[in-house]
């Protein structure tokens, strides 16, 4: 046996809910977009991020939206990933990047922290407009059963909710070099920066618009050629009418369990011994351990309890999850918070 090794696992991400800036916000295709602007810390002036959501009435468009960006490029070249869920691993990828005056998107997946593959399920990215220049690119596209997935039997799905208050959790990444082959699709990539990494929270509600189906009726040849993309620092705003601003600080709503489950004692594991004792579960413990046990070394890993998680009873939260069943360890970015509120 190998000299007991103790880890502790330190999370891979370590951000928290990005500080954003949101409107509603109409562009030059006059589509509406619920819209938000924030400091990726890449290249200069703010990225945005827009959505458009079918009304909940339009059942046979629950698993799409239209969707914006504009991000700011770096001398050294960029791509830019959007998830579809608040997680890198195991969600549909959208990147995007610049190729001369194109924009080329991508669908992608993730098995764990490794570089994402090429995805190979029931998805579409369609290019509504796009522009380039020296300072930001920008792109317009639809797409179609992004909010639901499957890759070779791993599935999962994260379709908007139709209440009032509900709210769409969104990862995003940035890099700060393009990708090998930027006019290739399935160019590999580098990793993104690890100061360019978060989440934040779309409204549903203002996303929602009647006018959705009118939109997608028409096909990118039917609006204006893009404008060139904005080159200063509010120009995520320049092009279009942004008629609502406000900060976006606002709830998730879940449904409460009828009961609180209670865990089994189990000493086993006392007796034995192992190669290597990881302390700590979270979105670093979990992939180490699986690393190692996969290799034929036996692990122990350890997390502290289940009281920590609102389905096990805990209650640490912050006040915007006030009325719901999660705590700070079920919501992704917050429960990397090591020290704040522990």
């Amino acid at each position: 046996m190998h000299n007991s090794i103790i880890l502790t696992a330190f999370t891979l991400i370590t951000s928290t809910i990005a500080q954003t800036t949101t409107s509603t916000f109409t562009d030059d295709n006059g589509i509406t977009f619920w819209n938000s602007a924030w400091d990726t810390t890449i290249g200069d002036g703010d990225a945005t991020f827009g959505m458009a959501l079918p009304p909940a009435t339009e059942t046979s468009l629950v698993a799409e939206y239209i969707g914006r960006l504009v991000i700011p490029i770096p001398s050294s070249g960029t791509w830019f990933g959007v998830s579809h869920a608040s997680m890198m691993t195991g969600a549909l990828l959208l990147i995007a990047w610049p190729n001369g005056d194109d924009v080329v998107t991508n669908l992608r997946y993730a098995t764990g922290y490794v570089a994402p593959e090429e995805y190979a399920g029931n998805a579409t990215v369609t290019t509504i407009s796009s522009s380039v220049n020296d300072t930001y690119f920008e792109v317009t596209y639809r797409c179609q059963g992004c909010w639901s997935w499957d890759q070779d039997g791993a599935a999962d799905a994260r379709l908007p909710a139709t209440t009032a208050s509900a709210q769409q959790l969104i990862g995003w990444a940035q890099a700060t070099s393009a990708p090998a082959n930027p006019s290739e699709k399935d160019s590999s990539i580098q990793q993104h920066a690890d100061s360019a990494a978060n989440i934040f929270a779309v409204n549903v509600a203002s996303a929602r618009n009647t006018a959705y189906t009118d939109w997608i009726t028409k096909t990118a040849s039917s609006y204006p050629s893009a404008t060139a993309a904005p080159s200063s620092i509010g120009a995520p705003f320049s092009n279009g009418t942004a008629t609502a601003t406000a900060t976006a600080t606002s709830g998730l709503t879940t449904a409460t369990p009828t009961a609180v489950a209670s865990c089994a004692a189990n000493s086993s594991a006392l007796s034995a011994t192992y190669d290597y004792i990881i302390v700590g579960s979270g979105a670093g413990g979990i992939p180490l351990a699986a690393k190692l046990a996969t290799s034929g070394d036996s692990v122990l890993l350890i997390e502290r309890g289940p009281p920590s998680s609102g389905r096990w009873g805990g209650t640490l939260k912050p006040d915007w999850l006030v009325g719901t069943n999660l705590t700070r360890f079920d919501v992704p970015g917050l429960d990397n918070e090591i020290w704040a509120d522990s």
